[in-house]
């Protein structure tokens, strides 16, 4: 396996992205505009590159890992060692100075085959920014303090633009309410974005098909803005689950409105579960029958994972519910009480019955 390194660029930090829709893949290059020009119209990739080729969609577990992180010490880390390049400029400092912060953003670029490459452009970027305006102070003394601060203000501002950018949309989104975890809302951030997104776009023929290329200069907004462009052109909605609010992709055609955790479905289930109750709370006959219904489901829960024993259960219990339904059918708000409270009845009886048959089945198969 090919071993990455920071990407390095002495004067702007790019970012690209390629897709292969059919395939469900994607594919981010990190590194200067040259390198990322290269590697889309020629196919080579530079050794100052980083490059990661993974399933579609992972940006958006990216953009949710940093959001859940947003705290974190990673984060947290980047932008106290920012704010030290930034106070190494200022005070015209050199090379020793600025090396505990250097040092610390190196360290925290993730190498790794299954790196977040969203972290590492914004480490690439800060280191990118601070390399352009300290290249100059070779010396820790020579420099005018005119020259000390230009240096440092010019590195604040595209710092700034970073903090914007890519750090302050992690640090400030909302929280899940009664919880401690943050989500991303892709349409109101990129609403709320007032710069101009600016992209390149490069068509390259090189391997026999037409491949498309977008990359943006010091801009993940203009990378997002894109992302979901042609992920909806491909029919592949970015949307906000339900319950727990983290990004999730979803097909138009089978539009999911949770993410895959289990503990989503089940509060999912509880709160459709609540809406039916609710709705059924002023018909008593529709209540009567979800009590019934819902203690014999945990009757029947209690019997385990025994095949033999649930048939049986199951068995009779499809008999009376038969039955059961047959009998609220012919019930309305406005029958006789006398009828309802019949009905009432009934139901208490077999699910004594039904109670007394999931007893003994626990006896000779389960227990």
């Amino acid at each position: 396996m090919q071993d990455f390194k920071m990407p390095f660029s002495e004067k702007t930090a790019s970012i690209g992205i390629s897709f292969d829709v059919p395939n469900k893949k994607e594919t981010i290059i990190i590194g200067s505009p040259e390198d990322v020009k290269r590697y889309y119209t020629s196919g080579i990739l530079s050794e100052s590159a980083d490059l990661r080729t993974r399933k579609l969609g992972t940006l958006v577990d990216e953009m949710n890992e940093l959001a859940q992180a947003a705290d974190g010490d990673k984060m947290t880390s980047v932008i106290a060692a920012s704010n030290g390049l930034c106070s190494v400029l200022n005070s015209g400092q050199g090379n020793k100075a600025a090396s505990e912060y250097t040092d610390t953003l190196c360290n925290l670029y993730d190498t790794s085959a299954n790196a977040n490459m969203l972290f590492n452009y914004i480490i690439f970027f800060v280191m990118t920014n601070f390399n352009l305006n300290h290249k100059s102070l070779s010396g820790e003394f020579h420099l005018s303090v005119k020259q000390m601060k230009k240096s440092a203000e010019r590195f604040a501002e595209q710092y700034n633009a970073c903090i914007s950018d890519m750090l302050l949309p992690f640090r400030n989104l909302p929280t899940v309410p009664e919880e401690n975890v943050r989500y991303w809302n892709i349409d109101k951030q990129i609403n709320l974005e007032k710069n101009d997104l600016i992209l390149q776009v490069y068509s390259s023929h090189s391997s026999g098909t037409w491949q498309t290329g977008y990359a943006a200069d010091n801009s993940f907004m203009a990378i997002l803005r894109v992302y979901v462009d042609v992920l909806n052109q491909a029919n592949v909605v970015v949307r906000n689950c339900k319950i727990c609010h983290k990004l999730i992709l979803s097909d138009r055609a089978n539009v999911s409105e949770i993410c895959g955790s289990e503990k989503c479905r089940k509060e999912q289930h509880r709160l459709a579960t609540n809406a039916v109750r609710k709705k059924n709370k002023d018909n008593p006959i529709q209540d009567l029958y979800d009590i019934f219904s819902r203690n014999c489901s945990n009757l029947r829960r209690k019997l385990g994972k025994n095949s033999t024993a649930r048939e049986k259960f199951d068995i009779e219990f499809a008999k009376i519910r038969s039955q059961a339904l047959k009998m609220k059918k012919g019930l309305s708000e406005d029958s006789p009480k006398q009828s309802i409270y019949e009905y009432s009845e009934f139901l208490r009886t077999k699910e004594n019955e039904l109670r007394e048959l999931a007893e003994n089945l626990l006896l000779h198969f389960v227990g």
